[in-house]
């Protein structure tokens, strides 16, 4: 991950790192004011920070590639596949800009 998003200031779904540290507090009376403090360690604006603490966007990806290669079945070629999953990848990315932005960048 540093390699492909060296300049990302966070790096981990939010959600899954709150779960894990909460393993790591000492005390039960704590782990609230422990989950708070992570809460604005991720230093986004509140309208992005709601998108960006999960992995749903790309777990929404993964699903309907497996869905949409699941009617295929069995691929001849790695070619075959990989023009799949690009067409699919470009057919919601279009989605993305056009119709329903998962992420309004411009905020």
């Amino acid at each position: 991950l540093r390699a492909a998003f060296n300049a990302s200031p966070w790096q981990r779904c939010q959600c899954h790192l709150q779960q894990n540290s909460q393993a790591y507090v000492p005390k039960i009376q704590m782990r609230e004011s422990v989950a708070a403090d992570i809460h604005t360690i991720l230093s986004l604006p509140e309208h992005k920070r709601k998108r960006l603490r999960t992995y749903n966007m790309s777990e929404n990806l993964n699903d309907q590639i497996k869905r949409k290669t699941k009617v295929a079945g069995l691929f001849p070629k790695t070619s075959t596949i990989l023009r799949l999953v690009t067409a699919i990848m470009m057919e919601i990315s279009e989605e993305w800009e056009t119709e329903k932005a998962y992420l309004n960048i411009k905020k």
